[in-house]
């Protein structure tokens, strides 16, 4: 009778224990699926914040935040995995600056109403950023374009999540991949097959501009 008694305690001591156990594993979950929850609201938040900056402050972003966007710039999905890009990161401020006038200089040759546009002499069309990254595809890869603009999408929220400002910035891949841009070509040091797609400004934001509307008619559902 007392070993009856004691199997007794003992199976409701175990019953409680395993209780116990599953409501602390519940509430691990449920915890856990908070912390996912509020993770992926923080990537919708840095979506939705994010905003091309053209003002930035002097001083260069440290290190480990560009080592940070780096990462998540190569991390960007790719067709078979392919990753036909290479990125470049230029700091040296003569060396922006000299290519910056190079390229202002191709674009008013090209299209003389652009003189109105870079009339100051202190224009920038990388908004004298500390950080420039320039961005070159593989055009042997049909998908190329699609992936680095993939990657180029990382960089921008990566440094939006760290509250650096960044902007793509095209309107310099005509001059960087014409014959008159031979050497700064020949610096950045490409394999073959490989032309410059984009380049990024980033560094710490001097504005914060409003978003501008978004035409939601563009988004269709069908039938």
């Amino acid at each position: 009778m007392k070993n009856c008694f004691y199997l007794l305690i003992l199976f409701v001591f175990t019953m409680v224990s395993c209780n116990n156990n599953k409501t602390e594993t519940v509430e691990e979950n449920s915890k856990c699926e908070q912390q996912c929850s509020e993770q992926k609201n923080q990537v919708v938040d840095c979506i939705m914040s994010r905003r091309s900056i053209r003002a930035y402050k002097p001083e260069q972003i440290k290190d480990e935040e560009l080592k940070t966007i780096l990462e998540c710039a190569i991390n960007a999905p790719s067709a078979r995995n392919s990753q036909p890009w290479e990125v470049r990161v230029m700091q040296n401020k003569d060396a922006i600056e000299n290519l910056n006038k190079e390229v202002i200089a191709d674009m008013i040759e090209k299209r003389p109403e652009a003189k109105e546009r870079f009339a100051d002499e202190n224009a920038s069309v990388f908004f004298h950023a500390p950080t420039l990254l320039v961005v070159a595809y593989d055009t042997t890869q049909y998908w190329g374009q699609s992936d680095c603009g993939m990657l180029v999408q990382n960089v921008l929220l990566a440094a939006e999540s760290m509250n650096i400002g960044s902007c793509a910035v095209g309107c310099c891949r005509e001059y960087i991949n014409s014959p008159k841009a031979a050497d700064f070509v020949k610096s950045l040091n490409l394999p073959e097959n490989y032309v410059v797609y984009l380049t990024v400004t980033l560094g710490y934001k001097d504005e914060n501009p409003d978003a501008k509307p978004r035409d939601d008619k563009k988004v269709a559902y069908m039938e």
